[in-house]
């Protein structure tokens, strides 16, 4: 599921929580938030870069869970990275 951000609207009363960009986790189908879930201001979507993790992360996590990794040398060959 989609994180997506939101800041409360210029010029809008508001509390501590939406004066700054806060993150929400949201079904796909979920329509755009319109007020702050905690005082009710009105609140607007930010757009910003997605968060993607690289990959020496996920080999990491794969190592520490027991999986191997395999490189490919050659037609049927194949080399043991970990």
């Amino acid at each position: 599921m989609p994180i997506r951000e939101y800041i409360r609207r210029d010029g809008e009363p508001g509390c501590d929580y939406c004066s700054k960009v806060f993150e929400q986790l949201e079904h796909p189908s979920c329509p755009v938030l319109e007020k702050c879930p905690r005082c009710r201001s009105q609140v607007h979507r930010v757009y910003s870069a997605p968060r993607v993790m690289n990959g020496t992360h996920l080999d990491d996590r794969a190592r520490k869970a027991g999986f191997h990794k395999l490189k490919k040398i050659s037609s049927g060959e194949y080399e043991k990275m970990y």
